[in-house]
């Protein structure tokens, strides 16, 4: 088994790690910045727009009212026959009504206001909680698992392994890689030219049985 790991960079996993932690860092304050909006805006829907219609709603009954005052002491200021025209009272009266009417008219929207922004607050708050488990589960497990990577690797290092850094085609190592020889084949010696062959020897057994007789 080799001593070397191939990591190309135990930076680039600290790095990464802290670019993580940024992203969750970002993501959360983004998700509970909207979620304070929304808040603001339900709360300002359901109790700071009613109390501020109604109290619209007293004073242009007491505008409507003093414009109808005003018109009929213009009516009464006739002498005889001669009757005064009153159009701007006749106008102020007719144009307090109208706006009473149009507060009215926001006062009695209110509580549709407040449902639909109720709904599309759930659904918002539904649709983002996904977001918020994956950062709160996945992303906070993966940075834990890098930072486990970076502690093992410094320690790997630090105790005298050896961690390649490069790519495949160049790569460098912080000690020296050992090379072993691979085994040469057994080489065959020639046998000596003056020794006779076995053939040569058993070729003339006349010979043989020459020299062996007396």
């Amino acid at each position: 088994m080799s001593d070397n790991a191939k990591v190309s960079s135990i930076d680039a996993i600290a790095d990464f790690r802290v670019a993580l932690i940024r992203f969750a860092d970002d993501v959360t304050s983004s998700l509970t910045s909207l979620q304070m909006e929304v808040n603001r805006s339900r709360e300002w829907i359901e109790h700071d727009r009613p109390t501020y219609w109604k109290r619209k709603l007293r004073k242009q009954y007491d505008v409507v009212a003093t414009a109808r005052q005003e018109l009929s002491a213009c009516k009464r200021r006739g002498v005889g026959d001669k009757k005064p025209s009153c159009i701007e009272e006749e106008q102020a009266y007719k144009k307090a009504k109208r706006r009473l009417e149009e507060i009215e008219e926001i006062i009695n929207t209110i509580p549709r206001w407040k449902t639909k922004l109720s709904r599309d607050g759930d659904e918002y708050k539904a649709r983002v909680s996904g977001l918020q488990r994956f950062i709160d589960n996945d992303i906070e497990k993966a940075i834990l698992i890098l930072e486990r990577m970076t502690t093992i690797l410094d320690e790997y290092t630090h105790a005298g392994g050896t961690v390649e850094v490069g790519s495949e085609e160049s790569t460098t190592t912080s000690q020296p890689t050992p090379v072993v020889s691979q085994p040469t084949e057994p080489t065959t010696q020639p046998l000596p030219t003056d020794s006779p062959s076995p053939t040569e020897e058993v070729s003339n057994p006349e010979e043989i049985s020459k020299q062996e007789s007396p």
